[in-house]
């Protein structure tokens, strides 16, 4: 038996199947498409490096970042000729573009030696060399196509 169309209503059936077979097919491949036409995630890595003949200790200090903390300070310990990231400031695989853009948050960040002895306190607004000014003072280096590593390098003459 035809139809005014002059399908058979097997012949339409079939058809109808294979309509629905294509969308089944088609759908999740349109949904890989999309998420690899995005960008892909970008990351950095914050890393301060001690190129001192001492061991170091950084203070970082905020009331609003560190406010779980009860002295609202956060220590990063460093061995003389060595480096350490710092996660806090860190951006893991997020969409978009990761960058270190700025330590505002932060009320002042200072080096102590290991006996808690202060050699140096960064304010925002200090002159000089200061750990605030990443445009200036920090190092940037391309470690993958998506991930890039934000360096600052503490001397002796920093400190003294």
């Amino acid at each position: 038996m035809k139809m005014k169309n002059g399908y058979s209503i097997l012949q339409m059936k079939i058809l109808s199947n294979t309509i629905g077979v294509k969308k089944i097919l088609l759908t999740p491949l349109l949904i890989v498409s999309i998420f690899n036409s995005c960008d892909t995630s970008e990351s950095f890595d914050a890393v301060i490096t001690n190129s001192t003949d001492m061991d170091l200790k950084l203070h970082f200090a905020s009331n609003s970042v560190l406010s779980e903390l009860s002295s609202n300070t956060e220590i990063l310990s460093i061995k003389s000729g060595t480096s350490k990231n710092y996660k806090r400031i860190e951006a893991g695989n997020g969409i978009g573009l990761a960058r270190l853009t700025t330590l505002k948050d932060f009320d002042s960040i200072y080096i102590t030696n290991t006996t808690d002895d202060i050699l140096k306190v960064y304010k925002e607004a200090n002159a000089g060399k200061n750990i605030y000014d990443i445009q200036d003072y920090w190092t940037v280096k391309s470690v993958t196509k998506n991930h890039d590593e934000y360096t600052y390098d503490i001397t002796d003459e920093n400190i003294r």
